[in-house]
């Protein structure tokens, strides 16, 4: 039996703050600061060809980015300041707050391992788009739940395309993100969880 990480689905329901004024008409969120692991720099550079389409699209980039970071470099050599808000840290709840008000989260990692960003935007309701890596694809289920693509700028920016055209497909995944989520709720993992030690 596989007994997973999870989330206290609970904190996702309740009232998380004022309704924020969003920058674009199309709002992505990238989780993972200037980690290099989390490759921004494939987030960027689908930006730079999504903005074609979609030219007030928005991303907010969630996590530390140092002043003198390349990806701040790189947002603003390819001409996308009026495009990319950097967050920095944000607490718990206002990480969530803002989670509640994009259109879809973006997770462009190299490797990872069960990532709760993720499962916090499935709390949420949210589309994601994720790189088929590591313990990924145990929660996003491609086309049913999210999209999973390559480690690729030109992959990423497919599915986000994707997404942004096919509006009624994208709150189907929504809807079935606020099912699929209860399965990582703490309450029934704790449950199974005790089930084992009693064995």
């Amino acid at each position: 039996m596989v007994l997973y990480n999870g989330i206290n689905l609970s904190e996702f329901q309740e009232n998380l703050g004022d309704k924020l004024e969003l920058k674009g008409n199309f709002n992505l969120i990238f989780p993972g600061g200037s980690k290099s692991i989390k490759s921004p720099e494939i987030m960027i550079e689908s930006l730079y060809i999504v903005k074609n389409e979609i030219p007030n699209v928005h991303l907010y980039i969630a996590g530390i980015v140092p002043q003198n970071n390349y990806i701040r470099a790189m947002v603003k050599n390819l001409g996308l300041e009026e495009n990319v808000s950097f967050t920095g840290y944000l607490p718990p709840q206002k990480y969530r707050n803002l989670l509640k008000q994009v259109d879809l989260l973006v997770m462009t990692s190299k490797a990872e391992a069960f990532p709760i960003a993720l499962l916090e935007a499935m709390g949420m309701g949210k589309s994601v788009i994720a790189t088929n890596v590591g313990g990924i694809p145990e929660i996003v289920e491609n086309k049913q739940n999210g999209v999973l693509v390559e480690h690729d700028p030109s992959k990423v920016t497919d599915a986000i395309l994707y997404l942004y055209r096919n509006t009624n497909e994208r709150k189907t995944i929504e809807n079935k993100n606020l099912e699929h989520i209860k399965k990582f709720d703490w309450d029934p993992i704790i449950d199974k969880y005790l089930s084992e030690y009693k064995k």
